[in-house]
């Protein structure tokens, strides 16, 4: 039941602002003037009641929408939060080596880029500061990891052992390597370390404290079964040349790596190879020659050679 107070305003003033002036301030549905009809009054209230009941079912159902649009608003808005933690799950999956739980290549090429470039500026602006004086710690190292006769064990124990000892290496590499540096599978039974921030002169002890980790691990393949496996590693700097810092990508810094790492396994396997330049070489073609006349290169000490063989390092494609 609805209760309605109807207003009627008796006034003796006869100027209309005076009228105007009530109506509006007592929200008055209609003026009727002295004297007036019974029938007219009733119509009027009639009229008035009816627009009451019409504003208010009005004002009900506005009210109503207003609630059921603030219910979808929040409906809506945690659908999209919904979304947005899927996509960015299903991000974190398109960059993640499923099997080791490592990054994956998709990973490097999205995020590398930008580091290169920093890396690059901060050398810039520590040069112009610091003419002639080196950056320690403004190196990205990068070192390529394989694992040695690691066919065998798939041969042997069968591919679910070699599953287990791919998981085993996510850990090993942790153990040395930092939060912030990128632990990548490469493929198969590669891998790749970009260390970022780094200084070359630390890469000869993190490649051993590696190569140690490694070969000192129990790697367990079944539930009575372990088996010991060693690896070989190749590492090379970006920037290449201090003098000429963008000359030699990214991707050529990973191939001169990976030409140390194959130089290693060639040499005895369960070590590990780096190379890196003269401080002054600012040869654009450094890069190519590194690969292609290694020994030659090194014989001239246009590049070094750090390992951790005693003997000589068999460099034969």
């Amino acid at each position: 039941m609805i209760c309605i107070n109807l207003c009627i305003i008796v006034t003796g003033f006869i100027d209309v602002e005076s009228i105007i002036d009530s109506v509006n301030k007592a929200h008055i549905y209609k003026f009727i003037l002295k004297p007036f009809e019974s029938v007219e009054f009733l119509w009027t209230a009639k009229r008035a009641v009816e627009t009451f009941e019409l504003q208010k079912k009005l004002d009900d159902h506005l009210k109503s929408l207003e609630q059921r649009v603030e219910e979808r608003t929040r409906e809506l808005a945690g659908k999209n939060e919904e979304l947005q933690q899927a996509y960015v799950k299903l991000e974190q999956v398109s960059l993640t080596d499923q099997l080791t739980e490592l990054k994956n290549r998709r990973f490097l090429n999205k995020y590398l880029d930008a580091d290169i470039a920093q890396c690059l500026r901060t050398r810039q602006d520590w040069n112009e500061k610091h003419p002639g004086e080196l950056l320690a710690n403004a190196n990205m190292l990068f070192f390529i990891i394989d694992l040695d006769h690691f066919k065998a064990v798939n041969d042997t124990h069968g591919h679910a052992a070699g599953d287990s000892v791919l998981r085993a290496i996510k850990s090993l590499l942790e153990a040395v390597f930092r939060s912030s540096d990128y632990l990548i599978r490469w493929g198969g039974e590669e891998f790749l370390v970009v260390a970022r921030s780094a200084n070359i002169a630390d890469a000869p002890q993190m490649s051993e404290r590696l190569r140690e980790i490694i070969a000192n691990h129990e790697f367990t393949i079944g539930a009575d079964l372990s088996l010991k496996m060693t690896c070989s590693i190749g590492y090379a700097s970006y920037p290449f040349m201090n003098q000429a810092p963008d000359v030699v990508t990214w991707e050529q810094i990973i191939n001169i790596a990976d030409n140390a790492l194959y130089a290693a396994k060639k040499s005895g396997r369960n070590a590990w190879i780096g190379i890196t330049t003269a401080q002054t070489t600012t040869d654009s073609d450094i890069a190519n020659q590194a690969l292609i006349n290694t020994k030659q290169m090194l014989e001239d000490e246009s590049i070094f050679a750090h390992s951790s063989l005693s003997g000589l390092i068999n460099w034969d494609k």
